[in-house]
């Protein structure tokens, strides 16, 4: 599916609006805003797609400060456009189905399917999905682009990097030095997690392949990721799937530290943390 098959099978309606508990809001049904939101849940698979982050003009800002998306100088299919200018000082955005046209809603324009929303006291008018021109000479300003982040994982001294630590940290015998076992291990762990968040991305296409190009080819590039893994390269993914790596190791290590074993030894409170900002700096995350 493309991004304009996406936004063909949601022509002509009002997005539901949302509260930041995830039921929804109907005084926000049809704010381009919602359309927006709905969006980087369904294809971008951000967790949290139904919070506030802020009025349109806001919302891009938001994901690049959230780290999971980034500003770009380009449009492409899956971005996200943000016109801070209109939306008479609110801003308006929609999602570029392509790099010339728009998939929005609430956009007044003769024609338009419309609902009216109410909050006891105000009653307005809005105007349901449709797909337009980025460059109409009705909209103000020009628009910011917003992409899905991309980050680089260094995977060429992963093993170099588990052994200092450990040495440093006096993880593995009573000596203080890690076995070539513990320090394989627990190497094995990262690489397997990357390798379960590329699979999860897999299915992740395969249910709602919109960003297929965007993701996938990434890894399926020049004979895939056993390619990229087996001469050392980096491995470019996105900010999505790098949260899920972080959270599947973690979750794995925690095992490790209620239930020790001689290549699994136990991790202090302080190491394991020590351990995930080792993870973050090889998935290259800030804390």
């Amino acid at each position: 599916m493309t991004a304009a098959e996406y936004a063909n099978s949601n022509l002509n309606i009002l997005f539901t609006g949302t509260n930041d508990d995830g039921s929804n809001n109907w005084v926000l049904d049809g704010q381009c805003v919602s359309l927006a939101k709905h969006f980087i849940g369904d294809t971008w698979r951000v967790k949290d797609w139904y919070i506030s982050r802020g009025h349109a003009k806001d919302f891009g800002d938001t994901l690049v400060a959230q780290g999971i998306a980034e500003i770009v100088s380009k449009p492409s299919a899956g971005c996200l456009a943000v016109w801070k200018d209109d939306g008479g000082g609110y801003g308006h955005t929609g999602v570029m189905i392509d790099e010339s046209r728009v998939f929005e809603e609430n956009v007044s324009l003769p024609g338009v399917k419309t609902g009216t929303r109410t909050d006891g006291v105000n009653t307005w008018t809005v105007y349901a999905s449709r797909i337009d021109n980025l460059n109409e000479t009705w909209r103000r300003g020009s628009p910011i682009f917003y992409k899905l982040k991309e980050v680089k994982m260094d995977i060429s001294k992963i093993r170099d990097s588990v052994y200092y630590f450990m040495l440093a940290s006096q993880i593995g015998n009573s000596d203080g030095n890690p076995t070539d076992q513990q320090v394989d291990y627990f190497t094995n762990q990262i690489m397997n997690n990357i390798e379960s968040g590329l699979y999860e991305l897999s299915h992740a296409c395969f249910e709602n392949p919109l960003n297929v190009d965007m993701r996938w080819k990434a890894f399926n590039k020049d004979g895939g990721y056993p390619y990229l893994l087996k001469t050392n390269e980096s491995l470019v993914i996105d900010s999505i799937i790098a949260d899920e790596t972080i959270k599947r190791l973690t979750d794995e290590l925690s095992v490790c530290e209620s239930k020790p074993t001689t290549e699994c030894p136990a991790l202090p409170q302080t190491s394991l943390e020590w351990f995930k900002g080792l993870i973050n700096s090889i998935i290259g995350k800030k804390e």
